[in-house]
């Protein structure tokens, strides 16, 4: 059966949480975008968070205005 991947994103839970910074979101995102498209069990996907937020500026899809961020960027590229 198709399965739907919900809030994905690139956070560890044991540091604190630690969010990397904007950069390396929008690799992970262009990545795990990319291998969830050639997966034929994953049916939808959509990223954790789509504003910027003030604590954690790196998870966010775009900033204010609205402007994309790195990770918005790939996965729009991707088709998210």
């Amino acid at each position: 059966m198709p399965i739907w991947v919900t809030e994905w994103a690139l956070i560890d839970w044991f540091a604190g949480p630690d969010y990397p910074d904007s950069a390396r979101q929008g690799e992970y995102a262009e990545a795990s975008a990319a291998m969830m498209e050639e997966l034929s069990i994953v049916e939808r996907y959509a990223w954790f968070s789509l504003p910027y937020w003030d604590h954690i500026p790196s998870l966010g899809l775009y900033h204010p205005g609205p402007v994309a961020t790195p990770a918005g960027e790939a996965y729009a590229r991707a088709g998210g």
